[in-house]
């Protein structure tokens, strides 16, 4: 099992596999995760408000903003301050947009 990889087709198929698998990771998230590293606040505000075009509940704004549950309770926090936001009253835990003059 010693000696260069390139004459032990085995070792190479599993090199082969883990650099396939590293770089479709990479791709998968390049596309998927780097538009939500380093968002202005603003840009986190919008995406929230943006989800909540109809009452949802709290875990699909979390969702829909790609934020963390203690990122978003903090940002409706100031949200709900400002009166953008509000609770619903159907009597289930959801929130949406309160302020008419976005889309």
């Amino acid at each position: 099992m010693s000696g260069p990889v390139g004459k032990n087709p085995e070792k190479r198929k599993y090199i082969d596999l883990w650099l396939l698998a590293s770089l479709t990771f990479l791709y998968y998230f390049s596309i998927f995760y780097a538009d939500t590293m380093n968002r202005s606040r603003e840009q986190l505000l919008a995406d929230i408000l943006k989800s909540t075009h109809e009452p949802q509940p709290i875990t699909m704004i979390m969702y829909g903003a790609r934020l963390s549950y203690a990122q978003l309770l903090r940002h409706m926090k100031f949200l709900g301050n400002k009166g953008m936001i509000q609770k619903t009253k159907e009597g289930k835990l959801a929130y949406h947009r309160y302020w008419q003059g976005l889309p």
